[in-house]
């Protein structure tokens, strides 16, 4: 009886180690996620943090301070859509992401959602510009875009600039294709010309009978 009861508690406090770092790593206020996820056919960018995070962008931001003392839950969730929308700057293949629809929910974590309208099919190149909750000491906001055939994640933080750039432009199997046959053309065009020049100048012999 008493060894099943070592067996327990010992099985008890390695869980505890284990799913400690989980649970902090899923609550840390220094870190907000960015995440491009396709739902029911439309694109959205949906962006995880925390309350903490947006009370200290009302005490020192200048433009949010006026409201650092508001309580009402509706308009904190305006200020923050607000300003997570003025702190992100998506460009993939050269465009910056326009967002349309968004759905806020603030508490101690809190989401919020915003449509894409213009995420193109095929990814080649994501420039992002997210400094959002830089006023947090050892902010890390991490960005992660997945697609059928393309996954990029990055960590942006203030030793990067809360930036990043990536750039895949892969030639498809189909361009090869398509560029080796045009190269095939060009030759025998070009063996083509110069035989009917060396014709054309070639010399001519006349024959007496």
């Amino acid at each position: 009886m008493k060894r099943n009861m070592n067996n327990i508690i010992v099985s008890f406090v390695l869980g505890v180690f284990i799913f400690i770092p989980f649970f902090a790593s899923a609550h840390n206020v220094h870190i907000a996620q960015f995440e491009i996820q396709e739902q029911d056919g439309h694109d959205y960018l949906v962006v995880n943090f925390t309350l903490k995070a947006f009370k200290e962008v009302l005490k020192n931001e200048k433009e949010y301070q006026l409201f650092a003392d508001i309580e009402d839950i509706k308009t904190l969730e305006a200020l923050a859509a607000r300003y997570i929308k003025s702190r992100v700057d998506i460009k993939v293949n050269g465009e910056s992401l326009v967002f349309g629809k968004e759905m806020i929910k603030l508490g101690h974590s809190s989401v919020l959602r915003l449509e894409i309208q213009n995420l193109p099919e095929e990814v080649h190149s994501v420039v992002l510009n997210i400094p959002c909750f830089e006023q947090m000491a050892h902010q890390k906001n991490i960005f992660v875009i997945q697609k059928e055939d393309f996954k990029f994640q990055e960590s942006l933080k203030a030793e990067n600039g809360f930036q990043s750039i990536y750039a895949n432009y892969t030639t498809s199997d189909n361009s090869k294709f398509s560029l080796y046959n045009y190269l095939a053309i060009s030759i025998i065009l070009l063996i083509i010309f110069l035989f009917l020049s060396l014709i054309k100048y070639q010399p001519w012999t006349i024959t007496q009978t």
